[in-house]
């Protein structure tokens, strides 16, 4: 599936958006992971004979980690401009062009201070939610409400924005991060 993925992106590159980039990666670190064991129609045929256990631990899986917290990491770092932090404009910015903006992100432009402070709690929570994921007590808790709350941004960008796949794949990339 990655070769494939791979090769259809080389072929159409005018047509691809960060979502397609997050795939590739995610399937990447995949391939070293055994998603078959767990996520495959084979493991519901199969039965118990081969359990695994309820975490895996190894490079592949802390990578497959690491990779989405590097994603939201260099987000914040690309956001360094006074629109996000002291002008809080950049939300407004982004829903004035058409092409990118759905109909109800249109009509969030009638709220500019709403706008302002989401802009705000959007980079506010691209910069700790990463590492709210390896907070090391009541992990399971603290976990399991920020994946719902990157679900939640995800939906936001994918209900005001034309972003094709990314809030989807970037929705599934958070999944790892539940607890067993």
């Amino acid at each position: 599936s990655w070769i494939l993925l791979i090769s259809l992106h080389n072929r159409n590159p005018l047509v691809l958006y960060g979502g397609d980039a997050v795939l590739r990666l995610l399937l990447f670190w995949s391939l070293f992971l055994p998603l078959g064991a767990r996520y495959s129609c084979d493991s519901v045929f199969q039965g118990d004979s081969e359990r695994l256990p309820g975490r895996i631990t190894s490079m592949a899986s802390a990578a497959l980690l690491l990779q989405v917290v590097f994603i939201y990491a260099f987000t914040v770092l690309h956001k360094s401009s006074p629109v996000w932090w002291e002008e809080g404009r950049a939300v407004y910015d982004v829903l004035r062009y058409d092409v990118l903006a759905t109909p109800l992100g249109q009509n969030l432009l009638c709220f500019p201070l709403f706008l302002k402070g989401l802009t705000h709690a959007v980079i506010g929570f691209e910069c700790i939610g990463p590492f709210l994921l390896f907070i090391p007590f009541f992990t399971s808790v603290v976990r399991t409400v920020t994946v719902f709350a990157f679900f939640c941004l995800q939906i936001g960008f994918g209900l005001s924005l034309h972003l094709q796949m990314f809030p989807w794949v970037s929705s599934v990339a958070m999944l790892p991060f539940l607890p067993t």
